[in-house]
Parts: structure tokens; C-alpha cells; sequence
């Protein structure tokens, strides 16, 4: 999965590539226009001018962000359609790791192989994982070693005792977190010492220790990270306070995550955590954050702080809020808020009829409906056109004067809920249509 420069999500696939922009989903797939030459789609990678590069069965192909298909990799090196890492350095070249070499590709599309690395590949074979640690200082994790290389000065930093090595992340410029394919293998490795912390015996929310086969780590924030395992789901890993919150899969509950056995994790930039197991499951990382106002306040400096029983968003922005008290516009951008008294021309104001709902018509026409004084519609100059049972046209007025609510249909006509049955307003006839209960 990668994210492109617009926020959308890129999710490779054995059929292809989905795309994801937070409304809709489009695709990528042979055969179509796409460009696409191979449809099983293993590595997928956006970089910093927006160009979309992905490794097929076929070999390597990109879309430029302005393009709308896919092109092929010309190059003299076969090896490179074998790529198995994508990366990009710090001037812009995106890195293509294969079994074998590190191969460059510039900003005119040329190829180039990275030779000083090659006797690196050739001592320690197959690299797991590839991972930036700052600018052009990268982890290559071998079977054996973990290796940090300057790709640019094309030369080896320092070799680490940690084996097997499936993921690394990041903590700071001196540390990093390291899982492997191997049980009680999770580790923060001080880059400079060298020195290797081993974390699986961290205090748990289960009580049991923090399992190994390590997928993937992503962080999070607050010093917290992801860990994906391929046999135990996910764990949170808190840092600071040396704590790991786990994640499995619950069958009875349809909230967690789809499988224990997890593959990949990805983090958009909007801070939602992505894990690939038997599907897609997805959560926030950021707290969530309620804020409370205890009272409404208006340009006169009057304070509110009755019942507030009813909200709804006009087609402008604006919050209103049906209260104990009478009917409330509130501007959150300011706090302010302006007081509109449910008011009866014929009886003034409706000191002790509380309003139970407000409603929105297809015309942007504020409707409330009271408790004991009936429906009112707030008109330009603040008073109310009102509606109240007529015991002369039962059949054509609401129900009761004492109304529980007021609900939209699918067309903005508004459904009366009240003491003795319900009613529809149809705003565009003027019209109420009142349906009561069946009398023995």
C-alpha cells in the first residue's frame, strides 16, 4: 500500500491496483486502459513528485502523476525487473533492491548499479528489509547481519549482531526498533554502541509476553508503535512507559482487526493505522477528542446553560440548537450564538413550551417542534409561523400540540412525531397529512 501526494490510497493486489480516495474506488487492471502489462502487482511506491512505481511478475512500471497510464522500465540491467524493495534517496533517485545489487533510477529514467554493495550481497545473499534511517543512511537486514550503508557515499557504516531481520523503524537518529522472523526477537538497536535491548518482556494488557515474527513496524505518534505479527496480531508498543496494548482477532466481535496472522502495516498521513491480514482492517491513531461548552453565550454577553435537546447543520454551516428554552443558532467558529424565542403571534412568547427537535427543509427553512406548543417554522424576521392541531380538519393538522420530534426522508419532507400519532409536512405544498391511530 503507498500514498500519494494527494492522499490517496494506492493498494497492490494479485488482480491488480485499487485506489482509494475516500469517497470512491477506482482501479487499475489488465485488460484495460491502464497500461498495466502484469496484474499481480507485488511492491507499490510513491515518491516525492507523485510518480507511482510498482514491481509484476512482468517487471517494473511507472505512472508520472499527470499521466494516466502505466509505462515500462527500459534498462540494460534484467536484474532490476527482479526488484524486491523500492526506496528513494535524499536528492530524489528512487533505489530498486534486488537479491543480487542496488540499482538507482534517476529523474531522466537511467539506470544505475550500485557495484560497491555488490560483494555486501554476495557475503551475507538475500536482504529481508531496507529501510531508511536519515538522508542517504540505510538498513539492509541479511539472514545474519544487519547492515547500515550510505547509499550515496557508497560505503558500509556498521554491521549489527541481529539476525533475521524482517522489519526496522525508526525511534530517533540513535535507535531503532527491529523485528525478525524469529520468536522473542523484538529489539531497539542503539545505531552508534551497537548495543541491542531486547523489549518482548514489557509489561502487557494480556499479561503475556510480547511474541516475535515481527511483519512490520510503523510508528504511530507519542513515542508509541505498530507491530504487525505474523502469528499474533498486532501490538501497540508503548516506549516511554515500556507497555504493549495487544490486538487479535475476535469472531464474536465485528470491531477487530480480520485475522491474528498479520502481514503488512501502513499509516496514512492523516494518522490512520491500516493492517493487512485476511483482509483490511483500519483504526485511528490520533486520541479522540470531545469539546465540551457548557452554556450558550450571545453578542450581549447572555448565558445559556439549559437543556439542550436536538442539533442539525443548515445547508450554510450553521449549528441549530433546539433547547429548553427556545431555538439557538451557534457559530462555532466564534462561539456566539444567537437566541430566537419560540413565539406565537397569538399568544406571545412561549415561555413554557421547550422545543423537543429542529428539522432542515429541502428550502433551508429551520422547522422546530415544541412540547405542548406545536410545530413552528422560523421565518427571516425571527417570529414563527405556527401549526397546532385543528380538532375541525383532524386529518390535514398534527397530531397534538405535544411534539416528540421531527425526521427527514430521503426528500426533506419532515415526519411529525407526536403525542397521538405522526404526520408528514410537505414544505413544497404547505401541506400536512396527519396519520392516526385507529379509533375502536
Amino acid at each position: 500500500m503507498a500514498e500519494d501526494r494527494l492522499g490517496r490510497l494506492w493498494i497492490a493486489s494479485d488482480e491488480g491496483i485499487n485506489i482509494f480516495d475516500g469517497n470512491k474506488l477506482e482501479s487499475y487492471s489488465q485488460p484495460d486502459n491502464s497500461g498495466l502489462i502484469n496484474n499481480n502487482i507485488s511492491q507499490i511506491f510513491c515518491d516525492k513528485a507523485g510518480t507511482i512505481w510498482i514491481k509484476s511478475n512482468a517487471g517494473i512500471q511507472y505512472k508520472k502523476e499527470s499521466d494516466t497510464k502505466f509505462q515500462v522500465l527500459l534498462s540494460n540491467y534484467e536484474d532490476i525487473n527482479n526488484t524486491i524493495f523500492f526506496g528513494q534517496t535524499a536528492i530524489g533517485e528512487i533505489l530498486c533492491i534486488t537479491e543480487d545489487e542496488i540499482y538507482t533510477i534517476n529523474n531522466t529514467l537511467k539506470v544505475n548499479k550500485l557495484t560497491a554493495f555488490s560483494p555486501l550481497f554476495k557475503k551475507y545473499n538475500y536482504p529481508s528489509a531496507f529501510y531508511c534511517l536519515n538522508g542517504n543512511k540505510w538498513f539492509i537486514a541479511f539472514n545474519n547481519k544487519l547492515v547500515l550503508v550510505d547509499i550515496v557515499a557508497e560505503n558500509i557504516i556498521k554491521e549489527y549482531d541481529y539476525t533475521k531481520a524482517w522489519s526496522i523503524c525508526k525511534i530517533n537518529d540513535s535507535t531503532v526498533m527491529a523485528g525478525s522472523f524469529l520468536k522473542d526477537s523484538v529489539a531497539i538497536i542503539h545505531t552508534k554502541s551497537g548495543q541491542i535491548e531486547y523489549i518482548n518482556n514489557y509489561s502487557t494488557d494480556d499479561g503475556l509476553p510480547i511474541e516475535g515474527f515481527i511483519g512490520a513496524i510503523e510508528p504511530i505518534g507519542d513515542n508509541k508503535f505498530a507491530l504487525a505479527s505474523r502469528l499474533h496480531g498486532v501490538y501497540i508498543i508503548d516506549i516511554t512507559n515500556k507497555y504493549a496494548t495487544h490486538l487479535l482477532h475476535d469472531p464474536a466481535d465485528a470491531t477487530t482487526i480480520k485475522s491474528k496472522f498479520c502481514r503488512r502495516l501502513f499509516v496514512s498521513k492523516n494518522g490512520v493505522l491500516f493492517v493487512h491480514s485476511r483482509g483490511i482492517s483500519y483504526t485511528s491513531t490520533k486520541p479522540r477528542s470531545i469539546h465540551s461548552h457548557k452554556y450558550l453565550v450571545n453578542t450581549k454577553g447572555e448565558k445559556y446553560d439549559g437543556g439542550f435537546n436536538d442539533f442539525v447543520q443548515d445547508k450554510n454551516g450553521k449549528i441549530w440548537i433546539a433547547t429548553n428554552g427556545g431555538l439557538a443558532m451557534w457559530e462555532r467558529k466564534t462561539n456566539i450564538s444567537t437566541y430566537y424565542p419560540f413565539y406565537d403571534v397569538k399568544e406571545g412568547i412561549q415561555k413554557f413550551k421547550p422545543l423537543r427537535s429542529v428539522a432542515l427543509d429541502k428550502f433551508n427553512q429551520i422547522w422546530v417542534g415544541s412540547f405542548g406548543g406545536g410545530l413552528g417554522m422560523l421565518k427571516p424576521d425571527g417570529t414563527y409561523d405556527c401549526y397546532k392541531k385543528d380538532i375541525n380538519n383532524i386529518h390535514n393538522s398534527i397530531p397534538s400540540n405535544e411534539i416528540y420530534a421531527l425526521v427527514n426522508d430521503n426528500e426533506q419532507k419532515i415526519f411529525i412525531c407526536a403525542n397521538n400519532g405522526f404526520a408528514l409536512l410537505d414544505p413544497i405544498k404547505n401541506s400536512i397529512t396527519a396519520f392516526l391511530p385507529i379509533q375502536n
